[in-house]
Order: C-alpha cells, then sequence, then structure tokens
C-alpha cells in the first residue's frame, strides 16, 4: 500500500489536470505511472521534478547507453 495517496486526474482541479496531461504527453503515455501519480499531490513540485527529468531524459546531450544506465540504476536502488 502507498504510504502517499495516488492523485487520478478526475480529482484534480483544472491547473493540475495540465499538469498531470503534460506529464502523460512528455512520456508519450497514455497512463501516467504511479510515481508521478504520487508526486501530484503537488502538482507544481510534480512539474518542476518532470519537466527536469524530461529535458535530462529527452533534449539532453548525455549519451543514450549511460541514459540507459542511469534508468536501469535508478530502478535498481529503487528495488531495496
Amino acid at each position: 500500500m502507498a504510504r502517499v495517496p495516488y492523485v487520478d486526474r478526475e480529482n484534480m482541479d483544472e491547473a493540475g489536470k495540465v499538469i498531470y496531461d503534460r506529464i502523460r504527453n512528455d512520456r508519450n503515455s497514455p497512463t501516467v505511472g504511479l510515481q508521478f501519480r504520487a508526486l501530484l499531490n503537488s502538482p507544481d513540485v510534480a512539474s518542476h521534478l518532470t519537466s527536469m527529468g524530461a529535458v535530462l531524459r529527452f533534449k539532453s546531450a548525455m549519451p543514450e547507453n549511460l541514459k540507459e544506465l542511469d534508468r536501469k540504476s535508478t530502478r535498481l536502488n529503487s528495488s531495496h
């Protein structure tokens, strides 16, 4: 069970829905992952954090193999 409630789009105000939709569109995904839905308890923080993450992941000069390595290490570290 999550320690922080997951936010559903339907329960957000219009400004929050805009942020939710941007997160979904940035990741080209039909849904928003649970980690982002937890962050959406504070939509402004979620907006800034996910914008930074999207830039680092999708628009940086970092080589693709290092981006993949970073995602794998993050996944491994979060499983503990």
